[in-house]
This record gives structure tokens, C-alpha cells and sequence, in this order.
């Protein structure tokens, strides 16, 4: 009886080693091999130029080929899982959330969504320019000024239906679009900027499919805080996002449909 249990405890030990996936998910005490190690540093590096912390990931899984996939919990409480891989120059990322799958590749000159272009903005030579959640300097409740002039308008055609996407592709997409001075801000910048307005469409998509095409657009309006001055200007950005074509004219009552996102615009002298 011994024998014959002991071979029932074999063969199914040999049945589950057979039937382990091509990724294994990693435990808290899971130690690298070098090979691991040495593309775990590669992922980190990786990462850091287009603007993502590794240490927001948890290490989800390893492939047998040594591809990690990563763990994403957004502030909202959504999760993604992440690869990353480099292509000559470029830097791709493919994002997994249920069963939507998205690939953003970056460039030296823009970002590619499914294989559609989205060129940067160069950046005003001898001046830095930053992005925030709140001013970097003064108060949220300073005096702005309304700058006319400045107003934007921005339309994107997607490669696809608006609600297929993932929240976290379309704010590394949109990021570096709307952020082009600067298209590699961090993570948590970009997403605490991003994240809920663009969830917030997304979501409007799924649950109004009728409304949704492969279209997104924004406008952006510009606020000079009332101390700036040639060498330091901070602005107050308020942008409205939409699920269509083209942004609303004002006078149309359905530019007050538009989900509003507040940033802080800073540009100055080294």
C-alpha cells in the first residue's frame, strides 16, 4: 500500500512540474539568478528613461526566458501588469489590464500607440520646463491671470475604439503629448495629473459605447500666477478632455460635458 502510494505521489509531482506556465509568479523571498539580476537592472534603467519608477511595481512574474512582468496598482485601484523590452533606441512597454492588451513604443522624437505616431514638441532652448500636481512655488489660491492667447486645442486619433484602452497606455501617450516639453515626467507626476480624467473617460466610453469612437481631444487653457516674471512663469492649466473628434466649440453646450484636469505649467531659465 506504501509502495503504490508513494508512486501515486511521484506521478502527480512529475504531472504538476510538466504543467508549471511559461511565467511563475514570485514570491516575496524568490532570489534571482544573475541572469534575472542583470535583466531586472536593465528593466530599471529602462524604466527611468521614459519617466517610470520600478520601485511602484511589484515583480509579478518571470518568463524562462527571463522577461519579468510587473504589477501595477494604480491610485485608483486598478492593476495593470507591464513588460518592458528594448528595440534598437526605442523603448516599449506592453500593458495588461483584464482583457485589454496595449503597446506604447518611445522614441527620440515621439511615442507610437498600436503602431500611430505621436511627435513631441520640442522644448524652448536655454529654458527648463516642469509639470506638477500643485505649484511648485506660491499658493493654489494665488491670483492667475487668464491668457487668451495660449489656448490649445488638441484632437488624437486612435488606432482604436477609445474604450478598449487602458488607462495607464493612454496616460503614457497622452503625457507625452500634452507634457511634450517634458515627455518623460515621472510616473507619479504624469498619473497623478492624468489618471482619474482619463480613467474617468474611459469609463464614459465603456458605458455610453453609442458615443464612443477611436477619438480623443482636449483643450487646454493657461493662467499666469500674478508674481511671474521673464526669467520664471508659472501657469495654472485647466484642460477639459473628450471622446470625440474634435473639442467643442465654447458657445456649445457640450463643451461643459468635458472631464476637467488641473497642472501646474512652470518655465523658466537655468
Amino acid at each position: 500500500m506504501k509502495k503504490k502510494l508513494l508512486s501515486l505521489l511521484l506521478a502527480l509531482a512529475m504531472c504538476l512540474s510538466l504543467s508549471v506556465s511559461a511565467f511563475a509568479t514570485v514570491s516575496p523571498q524568490h532570489i534571482m539568478t544573475s541572469a534575472q539580476a542583470q535583466q531586472y537592472e536593465a528593466d530599471t534603467i529602462a524604466f527611468a528613461e521614459v519617466g517610470w519608477d520600478i520601485n511602484l511595481f511589484e515583480i509579478y512574474s518571470i518568463s524562462d526566458d527571463n522577461v519579468f512582468r510587473y504589477k501595477y496598482t494604480m491610485p485608483n485601484n486598478v492593476v495593470n501588469y507591464i513588460e518592458i523590452h528594448c528595440s534598437g533606441n526605442d523603448i516599449v512597454l506592453d500593458f495588461y489590464e483584464e482583457q485589454k492588451h496595449d503597446v506604447v513604443r518611445f522614441t527620440d522624437t515621439g511615442v507610437y500607440l498600436d503602431d500611430v505616431f505621436y511627435p513631441y514638441t520640442p522644448a524652448t532652448r536655454a529654458r527648463c520646463e516642469e509639470y506638477s500636481y500643485s505649484p511648485p512655488w506660491g499658493n493654489v489660491n494665488d491670483t492667475y491671470i487668464y491668457r487668451p492667447s495660449m489656448y490649445e486645442i488638441h484632437n488624437m486619433t486612435l488606432p482604436r475604439n477609445l474604450a478598449s484602452y487602458t488607462a495607464t497606455a493612454l496616460c503614457a501617450v497622452v503625457g507625452a503629448v500634452l507634457f511634450a516639453a517634458n515627455p518623460t515626467i515621472p510616473i507619479a507626476i504624469r498619473n497623478a495629473i492624468l489618471l482619474n480624467p482619463l480613467s474617468d473617460l474611459i469609463e464614459s466610453a465603456v458605458e455610453h459605447p453609442l458615443y464612443s469612437g477611436a477619438y480623443l481631444s482636449y483643450c487646454v487653457e493657461y493662467y499666469e500666477h500674478e508674481d511671474s516674471y521673464s526669467l520664471d512663469r508659472l501657469y495654472r492649466c485647466e484642460a477639459l478632455f473628450f471622446s470625440c473628434e474634435e473639442c467643442p466649440d465654447k458657445s456649445d453646450p457640450d463643451y461643459s460635458e468635458g472631464i476637467p484636469c488641473t497642472y501646474y505649467y512652470r518655465n523658466y531659465f537655468f
